[in-house]
């Protein structure tokens, strides 16, 4: 293990821990930090599965529980309970293992032996490692866990099954649950509990979409779960993220489903949604861009604020209020990750996963982009506990080389530090959080020009070194460079930083929104004013009008030339028939051809014109000179 610390230089440097520290160093699978970052749980398969739980400060190993293959952690926000679930082995019976202390046995279960875990869903106590409930849980997705859920002082706890919501004493879970509510219709997906400390305390439940009946969300309110204080519905979700605003007065719905039903994409579609708690407001959030949602997160806190990545690539970022009101447009980029720093006051949109890993540091207060720096291949990333430092990390199983951890700085600057792992794996990587509190809420460094300042404030006696002159751009003789200006300031126009007033972006000239939305072509005229919405609609009207004549002209112009060409084939044959018998009789059965057509034509309700008609009234005519001439 390593340990993130300070060097003389005020950077933070990657160094091994010692073992006493943290004990003996050991293969780990999965490591889980409570909310204060005072124990941290790890998971381990080599050289048996097994999980135990560490104190952070003395190294101290608390307990350990052998022989379960634990596949998800969550610690309860005061650290006092560890949720764990494994798979169930063949049949669905639970798995069996045992649980002991660091110390002795008694502490664990008060008998000397080794505690019995029954059930796949456990609940522990963290500090001696005694098993308070169990119950059984099939099915996991990592977006609704954790599936058992603790008010912020741990005295209720809320389950959620397909049926029912269930409340249990939080200190006591193993004596079952004080209040069961019955959701009407079933069929609940999803719940997650509102993370306000102070009562009332809401429950947010999602429906997935079920044969044709639309998906809905309700939120109902503990202990009146009766009547659902508001609800929505909508269509094509078949999975949902929800998240409440740090106050808990809102929640943002995130749906997706697997198939898009439009073609549009091969990974489905997104939507997404806000709804108040009370029921006074909800709304169908507006996207800035055409296109799946990529990401969406609330600021942690400072102003209740939400940040929106949305829109095929380059997704468009935008800043929203608690009404879904937009108050500010980052811009285009390639990004599908919003991270906020643990204060809210810093942001960043990074492109990791599949993307370049490009990365822009954002003072949200400001709104004001402080840098930008690039992180190939990231895949774990995180801000510290002070706010001051972000970390990248390229990860085992999407990447099994060149695993690394990259730091930089609030503002972009860095890497700062970087700790490769050539002779190991690394799956996981994250900071030691730290309780509230205990680092106070900074704003962005100035820097005094031509001296550079440390994190601490004190300014060194370090002079900046001045970056190179950078070499001037070709320009032909006699160029200025005012029209390779004049489109470039265009260009950052659409896709650039705004700020957003009354709904409408706070851009002049010919720029996005001077074109009333349409995308902006450079080289092309800036478009007239198109006037009222009473003389649009006129106008294309009148345009619709002129088409349908114009269309109506061709037709009749066509049909009289064919007209034409028939009589003019007609008539070159009567001649060459006149001067030859079986040539003029070969002419009358082709006419006498041509009327029968018509005659189907005409019965299958086709209105014929004059000159159809006239040919059909000449039938008995042209029968009586066949006869003739077969005579």
């Amino acid at each position: 293990m390593k340990s993130l610390t300070m060097g003389n230089d005020g950077l933070p440097t990657l160094t091994p821990t010692p073992d006493e520290a943290l004990g003996t160093p050991v293969p780990g699978d999965m490591t889980e930090f409570c909310a204060d970052g005072s124990a941290v749980a790890i998971v381990t398969s080599v050289p048996s599965r097994s999980v135990r739980v560490v104190d952070v400060d003395t190294g101290k190993v608390r307990w350990t529980v052998e022989g379960r293959n634990i596949q998800a952690l969550s610690f309860s926000p005061k650290g006092t309970f560890l949720l764990t679930w494994e798979r169930l082995v063949a049949g669905g019976a639970p798995q069996e293992g045992n649980c002991t202390a660091a110390t002795t046995s008694k502490e664990s279960n008060g008998s000397g032996e080794a505690a019995t875990v029954k059930g796949n869903l456990l609940v522990w106590r963290a500090e001696d490692g005694k098993l308070l409930a169990g119950f059984t849980q099939k099915a996991f997705r990592k977006p609704d866990w954790p599936t058992l859920q603790w008010i912020p002082d741990e005295s209720l706890c809320f389950r959620g099954t397909t049926t029912e919501i269930q409340v249990y004493p939080g200190h006591d879970i193993g004596a079952g649950a004080i209040k069961k509510f019955s959701v009407p219709g079933g069929g609940m997906g999803s719940i997650r509990l509102s993370p306000n400390a102070a009562a009332p305390h809401r429950v947010a439940c999602f429906f997935p979409e079920v044969k044709g009946k639309p998906a809905s969300v309700r939120i109902y309110q503990y202990p009146e779960f009766g009547v659902a204080l508001t609800s929505k519905s909508f269509f094509k979700a078949q999975e949902a993220h929800l998240r409440w605003s740090p106050n808990g007065q809102a929640v943002l719905i995130h749906t997706h489903t697997d198939v898009d039903t439009s073609g549009v994409s091969y990974y489905g579609s997104t939507g997404l949604y806000l709804l108040h708690a009370d029921g006074s407001y909800e709304v169908t959030v507006p996207l800035p861009k055409e296109g799946p949602v990529s990401d969406a997160q609330w600021a942690p806190a400072g102003p209740v604020q939400f940040v929106v990545l949305a829109g095929r690539m380059p997704a468009a970022a935008t800043l929203y209020n608690i009404k879904a009101e937009s108050i500010f447009e980052f811009g285009q980029a390639h990004r599908n990750t919003v991270s906020f720093s643990p204060h809210g006051r810093f942001v960043v949109l990074a492109g990791f996963g599949n993307l370049a890993g490009e990365m822009d540091f954002w003072d949200r207060n400001k709104q004001k982009l402080m840098g930008r720096n690039t992180s190939h291949c990231s895949v774990g990333y995180g801000w510290s506990p002070c706010g001051r430092y972000f970390m990248t990390a390229t990860l085992a199983p999407r990447m099994n080389v060149d695993n690394a951890v990259k730091l930089f700085k609030y503002d972009g600057d860095g890497p700062l530090h970087k700790a490769g792992f050539e002779d190991a794996t690394l799956f996981e990587a994250c900071f030691r959080p730290a309780a509230p509190g205990v680092f106070p809420d900074r704003p962005a460094t100035p820097l005094r020009k031509g001296r550079k300042e440390c994190e601490s404030g004190s300014a060194t006696a370090t002079p900046v070194t001045p970056s190179p002159k950078p070499k001037a751009v070709y320009r032909p003789p006699g160029s200025t460079g005012a029209l390779a200006a004049m489109l470039r300031a265009e260009r950052e126009a659409v896709a650039g930083p705004r700020k957003v007033v009354n709904g409408r972006s706070n851009v002049s000239g010919s720029g996005y929104a001077a074109l009333g939305g349409s995308p902006y072509i450079p080289g092309l005229a800036p478009l007239a004013n198109a006037g009222s919405k009473s003389a649009v609609k006129k106008k294309a009207r009148k345009e619709k009008k002129k088409a349908a004549d114009a269309v109506a002209k061709a037709l009749a112009d066509a049909e009289a030339e064919r007209a034409k060409e028939e009589a003019t084939a007609a008539a070159a044959l009567r001649t060459a028939a006149a001067e030859d018998p079986v040539k003029r009789k070969k002419a009358l059965q082709k006419k006498l051809k041509q009327i029968d057509e018509l005659k189907a034509r005409a019965a299958g309700g086709e209105a014929l014109n004059e000159d159809q008609q006239q040919k059909l009234a000449s039938e008995n005519d042209l029968r009586e000179q066949v006869a003739k001439m077969a005579i």
